[in-house]
């Protein structure tokens, strides 16, 4: 696990160094967008939703695979799917319309798609750390330009690897977050649920002030708020933490850019989340699993 974190830098670095073949797809989107992905490439597919709509001028939307069906297609114009392989079925179901269709993958050799490539190094581990912070630094680089590199050190230069919170022995952490950090929660909850650390409830930040805060009404649980801004609803709900959680912690945004600040905020759940798990004796790149229930779920083809 540490192996994959370490290098993140330099891997983003290999990976961005020779992505032109990528960011000339990409200037090429335009229209009404669906933004699709799963697993670690949901995260990836939130942050794409976020650069093409600011970068593009377009309008996006972000949806799961089970949700294209039920979607009016007629509404859009193209289909931007994320995905490491490119070979899995959420993949091959995304690509059965009429839409136009980007792949944002590692996969050249990807059939009936406009292929946004890039490279990167093979990582073998359960929780896809680089392959999701690899291809989000792709779009990163799309949306900044010459501005990147220099951005880049500067986000790793603010990021804690010490940021920790204790979840040993917690069954429920509560997760505060908004759409400005829409990438970084996707990411936080999925790697809690997918390394069976802890159950995420997430709040978005609103919301908690309607009826949800009953839930913590026992002052028996720990907190994580994720891109503190500084806002007067934040303080009130940092207040009510004070008392109400056992225990908590904010991940402060250090970048006005909500696109810049969402990539820097991932980076810093990276460590957080390695963190914990190393607490926990946990390895996030051999996470024990069910193996019948992967080989039946991962290997699913069918009507969604």
């Amino acid at each position: 696990m540490n192996e994959f974190i370490e290098k993140l830098y330099e891997n983003i670095i290999k990976s961005t160094d020779s992505c032109e073949d990528a960011i000339k797809v990409l200037k090429k989107i335009k229209g009404n967008i669906l933004c699709v992905g799963t697993g670690g490439s949901k995260v990836v597919s939130d942050f794409s939703s976020k650069v093409i709509e600011k970068k593009n001028g377009c309008i996006t939307k972000r949806v799961d695979i089970s949700d294209i069906d039920e979607t009016d297609k007629k509404l859009y114009d193209a289909i931007f799917i994320s995905s490491y392989s490119g070979t899995n079925y959420g993949v091959e179901y995304s690509l059965n319309n009429n839409l136009i269709h980007y792949v944002l993958t590692s996969n050249r050799e990807l059939k009936n798609a406009l292929v946004i490539p890039y490279e990167m190094e093979y990582e073998h581990s359960f929780i896809s750390l680089n392959s999701t912070c690899v291809p989000m630094a792709i779009l990163l680089k799309y949306y900044l330009g010459d501005e990147f590199l220099s951005i880049l050190n500067e986000i790793f230069s603010k990021v804690d690897k010490d940021v920790f919170i204790d979840l040993n022995g917690e069954s429920i952490v509560n997760i505060f977050y908004s759409d400005k950090a829409i990438a970084t929660s996707t990411f936080m909850e999925s790697t809690l649920v997918e390394a069976n650390i802890v159950a995420p409830l997430m709040h978005k930040l609103y919301s908690y002030c309607h009826g949800r805060h009953t839930f913590n009404r026992n002052h028996d649980k720990k907190a994580i708020l994720i891109g503190y801004n500084g806002s007067d609803l934040e303080n009130v709900l940092i207040e009510n933490f004070k008392y109400q959680m056992k225990e908590y912690i904010v991940l402060k945004s250090e970048f006005e850019d909500d696109i810049i600040n969402d990539f820097y905020l991932t980076i810093q759940a990276v460590y957080l989340l390695r963190n914990i798990a190393l607490s926990m004796n946990v390895d996030l790149s051999e996470i024990k699993y069910d193996k019948i229930a992967a080989k039946r779920l991962f290997n699913f083809k069918g009507s969604v």
